[in-house]
């Protein structure tokens, strides 16, 4: 992997990267989670070449969701958003 991100021109933050198995955890990234979820749908079976065995590959689906109430509260403690009594307004800056 190092070699990759030489490659690329890349660095990793050893403090700020954390490798996560989305299969089983699910991940923050810019302030919203991710999260493989397993189906049966979206299986595919290819045929190995070299011992004529069926391999699986397994589908899922990717799911990304955003914590809105964390969102908007993180916007009004930072002043870019205005709370009234059921509705948002911007905050001209």
């Amino acid at each position: 992997m190092r070699l990759k991100l030489e490659e690329l021109k890349l660095t990793l933050s050893e403090e700020k990267t954390l490798i996560t198995n989305a299969r089983n955890e699910m991940a923050k990234f810019l302030g919203t989670h991710i999260k493989k979820y397993a189906t049966n749908r979206g299986t595919i079976f290819v045929k190995n070449k070299s011992n004529k065995q069926l391999i699986r590959i397994p589908g899922g689906n990717i799911r990304m969701t955003a914590p809105i109430s964390s969102i908007v509260k993180r916007l009004e403690q930072k002043g870019f958003l205005i709370g009234a009594t059921s509705k948002w307004e911007m905050k001209s800056i």
